[in-house]
């Protein structure tokens, strides 16, 4: 059986299976410009109206809006990593500033273009040999939209691609240059260069991909994925696939939908080949190019307020299938490796320097993630959150609370506890369990 047939059948069979996703609040609206970027300017007014909008109302009279985001905080924080005989002297400290902004432009000159520009600064603004210029001034987004004759509509440059629908996990999410982090899963993605293109007919979408990859020097090594959404009612259903010459090629499917009060999400994604790494017993390493890999997750959202607004909650939890884990009979190899492997990547020689830190990422096969959070508690200044990550393959998890303080005009104030548990050598806790206490004060961070 061909590549192609294989890669058919395998999507099929995850479509026959998929699981009810989240509601159709995701569903995208804004056809004349396609998805949305995830842009931290507010989104300008014309974003939201529907497609009879004014010239008046698509372009601005200055050319250009200008935007941005500011942020600082400074944390202090004390870990314990001897949980058998803890001792004041063996705990360890630490202080960290997180200081940026991020500066953006919208220029729409007529209605029928858009130009979007973002760059990100951070500190410390200097760069050695463990901090690379990108790492102090680096461009997330900048691409326009144009369309031909309000039917097919474009976005040309490097913009992040919105192709998954979890929220801590999302394997269907082929494209962008970063993961979602499950412990910021708010974060921005990086999206790569690319031209899309989306017809949509009714409120379903086709969209075409064309990526170009970083340090791209033939057109061979572009990269094409299609994908087609489809609305049913609440439910939306997302199918997809990626091709690139020399990497593994995926299908995907996605969906969204709702039950009561509950937002089910849910994605699906099997590649021929992976280009992950695996580390066998000898040691030695192997690779597979000629294998299926599956990934499937589901997840839920719930919000509740009662009438007096003492107490509004919520939920999120999600579950992932790692295909690309290794089996339980083999966790106890990862385990007892994970410290040497580690130190052979980290000093760039041994069999274990052909790995990156990626390849010995998510070893389980069996993941969880959920956050509870009680939102200005009692109608106070108040919130307390729990979140909790866990690998159920080799035993290893986080639970970590946070109260946090909002009482302050332009300063938030939180207090979090963190206790990593599982034995030495598992994904979670490499060195060993440990406690740690995190003070964090966030002073003047304001969109603009």
């Amino acid at each position: 059986m061909n590549t192609r047939n294989v890669l058919l059948t395998a999507l099929i069979i995850l479509l026959s299976v998929s699981v009810f996703g989240q509601s159709d609040d995701s569903i995208q609206t804004d056809n004349l410009f396609g998805d949305d970027s995830s842009a931290l300017v507010e989104e300008t007014p014309e974003d939201t109206e529907e497609n009879d909008l004014t010239t008046e109302l698509l372009t601005s009279d200055t050319g250009v809006v200008l935007g941005g985001r500011y942020h600082f905080s400074a944390s202090a924080s004390v870990v314990e990593d001897n949980l058998v005989n803890p001792a004041m002297d063996s705990l360890d400290d630490s202080f960290s500033l997180d200081l940026g902004t991020t500066l953006s432009f919208d220029a729409r000159p007529d209605d029928s273009i858009r130009v979007l520009g973002k760059v990100a600064v951070s500190y410390p603004f200097i760069y050695d040999t463990s901090r690379n210029f990108s790492d102090v001034f680096h461009v997330t987004e900048l691409f326009s939209d144009f369309n031909i004759d309000d039917r097919i509509f474009f976005r040309a440059g490097k913009s992040t691609v919105n192709w998954g629908v979890g929220y801590f996990f999302s394997p269907a999410d082929l494209l962008n240059l970063s993961k979602v982090d499950p412990e910021d899963p708010d974060a921005e993605l990086e999206g790569p260069v690319s031209v899309k293109m989306n017809l949509p007919f009714g409120l379903n979408n086709l969209y075409l991909y064309v990526i170009a990859p970083e340090g791209i020097t033939s057109a061979s090594e572009l990269a094409a994925a299609p994908m087609a959404e489809f609305v049913f009612g609440i439910t939306e259903l997302g199918v997809g696939a990626y091709y690139q010459k020399d990497h593994s090629p995926a299908a995907m499917a996605t969906l969204t939908s709702a039950a009561g009060d509950f937002s089910l999400f849910a994605e699906g994604v099997v590649t021929y080949g992976t280009d992950k790494t695996f580390v066998q017993d000898g040691p030695s390493l192997i690779t597979y190019d000629d294998k299926l890999f599956y990934k499937a997750t589901i997840g839920t959202m719930y919000t509740w307020s009662d009438d007096l607004s003492n107490f509004k909650v919520s939920f999120t939890g999600q579950y992932l299938f790692n295909g690309e884990g290794y089996a339980y009979d083999d966790q106890d190899f990862v385990t007892a490796n994970r410290q040497i492997v580690m130190a052979g990547i980290m000093s760039g020689s041994g069999v274990f320097s052909a790995l990156s830190l990626s390849d010995i990422a998510e070893t389980g096969r069996h993941y969880g993630a959920a956050s509870l959070r009680w939102s200005s508690m009692l109608q106070s200044d108040f919130s307390l959150s729990v979140f909790y990550l866990g690998n159920f393959s080799d035993g290893s998890g986080m639970i970590k609370p946070t109260l946090s303080f909002s009482g302050l005009d332009d300063i938030d104030i939180s207090l979090g506890l963190s206790y990593l548990y599982g034995e030495a050598g598992d994904e979670y806790t490499p060195f060993g369990d440990s406690v740690s206490a995190s003070l964090t004060f966030t002073l003047g961070g304001t969109a603009f």
